[in-house]
């Protein structure tokens, strides 16, 4: 289906004449009749406002081999919390600004672990069996050397 079909079937399923049409979208009246007619396509600019008032994708309208729109009907996202560009940039800096705890965190993530509990293990004559609370008890009895605590907090 061409871009002049699904225009005049989104413009009627809409319940709307070429002039209300236009009225939305700031043109004449003529320029719709002309897209309907495929005497001319739309700038890009009203492409994209065609797409936002029908609830389309861009997609839906200029590519010819798509047939159904309502397989490509935009959802209504109400569920979202839209946010200004200052909470944007106040994630951003404070995403910044944590990078390397979280950096910090991955880089003593369980390989690290496990080879720090395996040398204790051998160095205390643990047998490896985590499964058991008895074993984790007596890691924490005989290990010699507290576990330093890091603090990368300002």
């Amino acid at each position: 289906m061409i871009f002049a079909d699904k225009l005049i079937r989104l413009r009627k399923q809409a319940g709307l004449s070429q002039e209300d049409l236009a009225n939305e979208l700031n043109i004449s009246r003529q320029s719709v009749s002309k897209w309907e007619q495929a005497q001319s396509i739309p700038d890009l600019d009203k492409i994209i406002q065609l797409s936002t008032f029908f609830n389309v994708s861009t997609d839906y309208l200029i590519k010819d081999e798509i047939e159904n729109g309502e397989d490509i009907k935009l959802q209504e996202f109400s569920n979202i919390r839209k946010i200004s560009m200052a909470e944007a940039r106040e994630f951003l800096d404070l995403k910044k600004k944590y990078a390397p705890l979280v950096s910090l965190g991955v880089s003593l993530s369980t390989p690290t672990l496990n080879r720090t509990i395996s040398i204790i293990w051998k160095k205390n004559s643990l047998k490896p069996n985590m499964a058991s609370k008895d074993s984790a008890d007596s890691l924490k009895k005989t290990t010699e050397a507290p576990i330093q605590k890091i603090s990368c907090w300002e």
